[in-house]
């Protein structure tokens, strides 16, 4: 149902929303993830304040180490599958769900107009 998609805005999942990992997370993993960025986001903004001088290889170190403290996994790599890939894999699997919801609706609308017939034949006889 809806993708697998557990976050989206409107009745129905679009196909820019397909492509966003959080939007498949449950209310638990997306507290999880909103508590981390939030705890991350307030050690960077006492960083600025104390006008502390970090370099990209800074922040990452800084992100690994509040990552392990955390309990969290780091992962290493890109992964297995590119992001580009991914999004052309997401968006046939929307283009797919479209296309199998624009059938229900056809069969949907002839059962509903196959059924109005009948009613009417019955009410002429």
């Amino acid at each position: 149902k809806n993708l697998g998609l557990t976050n989206f805005r409107g009745a129905k999942p679009t196909k820019e929303e397909v492509v966003i990992a959080k939007n498949y997370y449950n209310k638990e993993e997306l507290a999880q993830l909103n508590a981390l960025v939030e705890q991350y986001l307030i050690f960077a903004t006492e960083q600025a304040r104390r006008r502390v001088p970090m370099t990209m290889n800074d922040w990452i170190k800084k992100l690994h180490g509040f990552l392990i403290i955390n309990d969290r996994n780091i992962l290493h790599d890109a992964g297995k599958i590119s992001h580009e890939l991914m999004k052309e894999i997401a968006e046939k699997k929307f283009d797919e769900y479209k296309q199998g919801e624009a059938t229900q609706d056809v069969d949907f609308d002839e059962v509903a107009l196959q059924a109005l017939e009948s009613a009417k034949n019955k009410l002429k006889k």
